[in-house]
């Protein structure tokens, strides 16, 4: 069986989480995008994505929350593009998911209220 193992983003190296999420030439404009380059340099300098994922649940909570919501969005684009669709631009990809981490920000704080 024969895999192409090329990440389907940026069709550069052979695909892997470091690449997917923190490498890829459209993962890094989105993480500019939303003015986060210097937590992605720092994840990228991890050793395993346990130190990743210890680093990010240490990060402030609207920080965080927008890395999340980062790193969940570059996985559907991946897959998105992966069945043939067209990949959006890094500039359309931030604004959703800032809208969207500020959505959950919100519903947070609301529930805090009750």
């Amino acid at each position: 069986m024969e895999l192409d193992t090329k990440c389907v983003m940026c069709n550069w190296l052979d695909e892997d989480g470091g690449d997917l999420f923190l490498k890829c030439k459209l993962a890094k404009h989105v993480w500019r995008e939303l003015n986060l380059e210097e937590v992605r340099l720092s994840l990228a300098e991890q050793s395993s994505a346990k130190t990743m994922l210890t680093l990010i649940w240490e990060m402030d909570e609207n920080v965080q929350l927008r890395v999340i919501v980062l790193l969940w969005h570059c996985w559907l684009e991946r897959n998105s593009v992966r069945e043939g669709d067209r990949s959006r631009p890094a500039s359309e990809l931030a604004f959703i998911i800032k809208a969207q981490a500020d959505e959950f920000l919100k519903i947070a704080t609301n529930d805090h209220r009750v």
